[in-house]
Parts: C-alpha cells; structure tokens; sequence
C-alpha cells in the first residue's frame, strides 16, 4: 500500500504513519532532498522498494538502523552460490556515514553505483549471525567500528583501504586470528592507521603491529578475564609500534600487571590506566 506526501506535511510523522503497517514505504517526493534517515526500534519492519535500494537518495549523507533486523532482507541480492553478490546493500554514493546494527543476515557488502563513493564511517554492531563483511566497494572509509559480531569472521577487501584511520573492534573473536592470517600472507594491513581500540591482547601479535607505521594511538578496552597480562609475545609486538603516542588501558578489570617493556616505547607521550582495580604497581623504572 502507497500512500501520497505532501510537501507542506511532515516527513517524521509519514514515516511513524507508515511503520505500523510494517513496511516502509518512502514518498517520492522528499528523495532526492533527504540528507538524514534514522530508523529504530521496529523489529517487523520491511523495506518496500526497488532494488536499487536506498541508492536513489542522491543526497543521502548519513543512516543509522538500529533493532530492525527485517529492514533490509528484501534488498539482498543472491545470485546461485557467488558469494560476491550475497548480502549486497546499495547506497547513494553520497552516503558518508553507516551505522547498522542488529544485522540479520550472513554476508554484509555495501554497494555504489559509482566507484567514487564517500562513506568514511561504517559502523556494525549486535549482528551475532553476520559471518562475513565486504569492504572493496568502501575505499574511502576513514573509520570502521565493529562490535557484538561473535560469527564474524572475515573482514574482505580490508587490505585494499588506503585511507583507513581508526579501527574499533570488540566481541568478534573471530577477527584476531583473521588478521593475524592476512597479516602472514604478506599485506600491510591498516599501515595508515592512526587510532586502535580493542578489547583482546592477541590482535598485538608481531606481523600485523609490524605495518602500524603510523600508529599513534591505542586503547585496551574491557580485556576478557583471561587477559591476566599481555603474553611476551604480544609485548613484543607493542615494542613495534614505534609512532605509538597514546597508550590507554581502561577497564581491564582482571588485568594483574602492566607490559614489563612498556617503558621502552620512547615515542609514548600520554599513558592512562581507568579501572584496573588489580593491578597494584606500575613497571619497574616506569
């Protein structure tokens, strides 16, 4: 069911309106104008369109869906078993940011029609069955977050972005081991990335920290229970962060000692520690 909007009404009540039929259906006239779309909260919610997607909202800057699992499976192309075309969302390629969550399919591949895109800020969070995120069509992003993606495995087309400056990841343990193995296979990995945020130490291993050239800033977030101390290993992989400004360890609350070697890291300007209620003493000559 279609229903007409007037360019006197109000867009957020249309909307609102139209959510309780469970499906979204957009008006023609506000798409070309619409700058900012924010959906949450409506679980049943489906999408109504073409599929071309969201990408006829040639304005389009940022969109943030939140609990609306149902919102885009309409828009999933699949074509036989090519994993490529699987999970394929498109977006105008005015989009700077995307911020996802409760995501309800496996494979998440953001789209443009032009390959000069503008998206510098995806965000995906609480998407348990999400197992795969394909980034080659995002090669302007500047800052990825990723969180509660316990299936995800593979981050593909990673290697390829050039102008990534700041990585979040946390609750995907799947991910350290997937670095790690990019890592081994000879990619610099995120060698422009300037900010890190992780909640697990076995990210520091030495073959990915080796290509964080321009690394100046890391923060330890919430480390499991397990995470007791950093492994030599992993100690010896923060001694390659050798551009590494700031150094913040917050909430680790079962962290017992801090890196022995951390006073070794001669470029570090500003070190926080923020409830780390076990840990009882700083290193030796710190």
């Amino acid at each position: 069911m279609d229903r007409g909007y007037s360019s006197s009404g109000n867009l957020d009540d249309v909307l609102a309106e139209l959510a309780q039929d469970e499906i979204l259906h957009i008006p023609s006239n506000p798409i070309s104008s619409l700058r900012k779309i924010t959906i949450q909260g409506c679980p049943c919610l489906t999408f109504n369109g073409s599929k071309n997607g969201f990408s006829r909202f040639t304005s389009l800057e940022g969109m943030t869906i939140y609990n609306c699992p149902e919102l885009f499976s309409p828009l999933v192309h699949r074509a036989g078993n090519d994993d490529h075309t699987n999970g394929r969302w498109l977006f105008p390629t005015s989009l700077a940011e995307l911020d996802i969550d409760s995501y309800s399919q496996e494979t998440l591949q953001p789209c443009f029609p032009s390959p000069l895109t503008s998206l510098k800020k995806l965000e995906v969070l609480s998407s348990p069955g999400l197992e795969s995120l394909q980034l080659q069509s995002c090669t302007a992003l500047e800052e990825l977050v990723i969180g509660g993606c316990g299936s995800l495995t593979a981050l593909e087309g990673l290697q390829t972005l050039g102008k990534l400056r700041h990585l979040k990841v946390s609750d995907c343990p799947g991910l350290p081991p997937y670095l790690e193995s990019l890592s081994r296979q000879g990619y610099e990995v995120c060698s422009r990335l300037e900010g890190l945020h992780i909640d697990d130490p076995s990210v520091l291993t030495k073959s990915f920290c080796k290509h964080l050239t321009s690394l100046q800033r890391l923060e330890l977030d919430h480390l499991s229970m397990e995470a007791t101390t950093l492994t030599d290993e992993q100690e010896r992989a923060l001694l390659l962060l050798k551009s590494l400004q700031e150094l913040d360890i917050c909430g680790c609350y079962h962290l017992v000692d801090l890196p022995a070697r951390l006073v070794t890291l001669t470029s570090l300007n500003r070190f926080k520690i923020h409830s780390c209620s076990v840990i009882s003493r700083l290193p030796l000559a710190f």
